[in-house]
């Protein structure tokens, strides 16, 4: 099946038509918009080139960091500075920073707006461009919800994923495991979020056959597992998925001695966690 849905991953900023000023004074009413002195006019297309273009309309730039730092040669002094973003995907790989050096004066503001009737949209995602089809594995979820899938080469864990321009959920699944395994020891200071020695930590939790949750199970370190009372909520990484003789399916977690972007520094577990997301998503 054609791709249907289009997925974007990470956190979308949407520009609207109204323009985002950058200046040390409160920013302009709608009629100080359509008054300014306009002095300089920049632009960005995803059709533009860094190298070759000048930033003029026939000639615009491909990023805004290099619209940033152009502006940031350009007269002060003689009336405000426009940046004009036209329509499109924009991939950030890193966060676009703006300091003292980028603000205007008393006499420049200066503004990044959209191109009238265009959405740019900034992201520090990627785009995913694969065929989609119906997760018809993922049949517990109700309401008429369907998961759907499709293939995703990474290097990294997929923490939150867009359809359409809105986050969609992971699927989630709850059972308390039949035990849990291993024995793990932290020692206070072996890491900067290690505050205390604790042992009897658990290495795993193992999980009924007939819970659905197969050994080979595909990309299983998108699979989260919780834990949770009251006042305290563990979050825990699967890292791998093994079969035991029974026949059941134990989740190695990862592991812990050190902080990382897929496993909670510091977290520690003594009681068995439930498993709580899988590695699809639902959109309804």
């Amino acid at each position: 099946m054609k791709k249907a849905l289009s997925g974007i991953l990470a956190a979308l900023v949407l520009l609207s038509s109204l323009p985002t000023a950058m200046t040390a004074s409160a920013l302009p009413s709608d009629s100080d918009v359509e008054d300014r002195n306009v002095a300089h006019t920049v632009y960005v297309s995803t059709t533009g080139n860094d190298d070759t273009g000048d930033g003029s309309q026939g000639k615009p730039f491909a990023t805004i960091e290099k619209a940033k730092e152009h502006v940031r040669t350009l007269d002060k002094d003689s009336g405000d500075i426009v940046v004009k973003i036209a329509g499109g995907l924009y991939e950030l790989e890193d966060t676009i920073v703006f300091d003292e050096n980028d603000s205007g004066n008393e006499n420049c503001t200066i503004y990044y707006e959209a191109v009238d009737g265009e959405e740019p949209i900034i992201s520090g995602g990627k785009l995913l461009e694969g065929d989609w089809e119906e997760a018809t594995e993922v049949d517990w979820l109700d309401d008429g919800i369907k998961a759907y899938k499709t293939d995703l080469v990474r290097n990294d864990k997929l923490r939150a994923i867009y359809v359409n321009g809105e986050r969609a959920s992971m699927t989630r699944r709850s059972a308390r495991p039949l035990r849990s395994v291993g024995n793990y020891s932290v020692t206070k200071g072996e890491a900067d979020w290690a505050w205390i020695s604790k042992s009897g930590i658990k290495e795993g939790n193992v999980f009924a056959a007939d819970f659905g949750l197969p050994a080979d199970t595909r990309n299983p370190q998108n699979i989260e597992l919780e834990s949770g009372s009251t006042w305290v909520k563990a979050i825990v990484c699967a890292d791998t998925l093994e079969e035991t003789p029974e026949g059941d399916t134990q989740v190695n977690f990862k592991c812990l001695t050190r902080p990382s972007p897929s496993s909670p520094a510091g977290t520690v577990i003594t009681t068995p966690l439930e498993i709580t997301t899988w590695s699809t998503f639902s959109n309804g």
